[in-house]
């Protein structure tokens, strides 16, 4: 039997692929791919895969015995005899396969043959597994931990902020242009002394990657991406692309926030410890959020892949 070589155990291999285009994962969790796998096999989710064939050759060597025997009132003769001795050889060629880029395509396969992918996210409900393709923006805030307190940074804050409209002398003079210019002064001053809070504390604060998907239909879906899920570090992107990566992407993730405002609770203060702790992340969140967070009008969702498709050119 003709022992079959690495070469032919792989044009098998690539006999069996039957897909006419890829999918190129910029972004894959990993983990949770493999935490929905597991709810669709009773037995986990796979975390190896091991492919092998054997062959066995045979040859068969033949040897010649010659003796002589003498029978008792016979004469003496010669005796020959032939015995065939098989020699066995076994060759083995075993492959052992990571199924995580697999796990990937299978999830969508399966969540997609079941009717699990809600692709309206006008009709999209928290909790849902969401899909939607456009444009893909990446940012890298930690290149920005490090230089809050320089001051071009500052104007460029302060420069961002909202400014009074040009409005004639008339009009400021009313009693509703009086009373519009106070409260523009009231919120003015609020946000300069938020701006300032921020600069004092966004060094202490997490920088982390985002990434915001822009559909044809100017949906945003906003995420923040852990750098161990990119198949290229958020540096690169940025050295190569700046914050638009070209290309038309698609996004699968779990939809958990709605486009919404940035609300402010106000609380009453009580002398309770615990109470004015809570009451202090309150009041720090929204500005938080602004600046590091969700934009208002996105929505937000948490990645399970980030990809394109490639395909054989036409």
């Amino acid at each position: 039997m003709k022992s079959e070589t690495q070469e032919e155990a792989s044009a098998k291999v690539r006999e069996g692929q039957t897909t006419d285009s890829v999918f190129d994962f910029l972004y894959h969790d990993g983990r949770r791919v493999a935490s929905f796998l597991a709810q669709f096999d009773p037995s986990g989710s796979v975390t190896q895969i091991s492919q092998g064939t054997a062959a066995e050759r045979v040859k068969a060597d033949i040897q010649k015995l010659e003796g002589t025997a003498s029978i008792p009132a016979v004469a003496k003769g010669v005796m020959t005899s032939t015995d065939e001795v098989r020699n066995r050889r076994q060759d083995e060629i075993m492959r052992v396969y990571d199924p995580m880029w697999a796990n990937a395509r299978e999830l969508l396969d399966l969540l997609d043959k079941r009717g699990m992918i809600q692709r309206d996210l006008a009709n999209a409900r928290l909790g849902q597994i969401v899909l939607a393709s456009g444009s893909l923006d990446i940012y890298d805030l930690k290149i920005m931990s490090g230089i809050w307190s320089l001051n071009s940074i500052k104007k460029s804050i302060a420069a961002g902020q909202s400014q009074w409209p040009k409005l004639s002398k008339a009009v400021q003079s009313t009693p509703a242009g009086k009373r519009l210019k106070a409260e523009f002064d009231q919120a003015q001053k609020a946000a300069k002394d938020g701006m300032e809070l921020f600069i004092e504390m966004a060094p202490s604060l997490p920088h982390s990657a985002h990434a915001v998907v822009q559909t044809i239909n100017e949906e945003k879906l906003w995420c923040n991406i852990d750098p161990s899920g990119l198949s290229m570090s958020p540096s690169d992107i940025l050295l190569k692309h700046g914050i638009a990566v070209p290309g038309e992407w698609v996004i699968l993730g779990i939809l958990d926030a709605v486009p919404e405002p940035v609300e402010m609770r106000n609380r009453p203060q009580t002398p309770d410890g615990q109470e004015m702790v809570v009451k202090v992340f309150e009041t720090l969140a929204p500005i938080i959020r602004t600046f590091f967070g969700r934009p208002e009008t996105a929505y937000g969702i948490t990645p399970l892949l980030i990809f394109r498709e490639t395909s054989a050119p036409t």
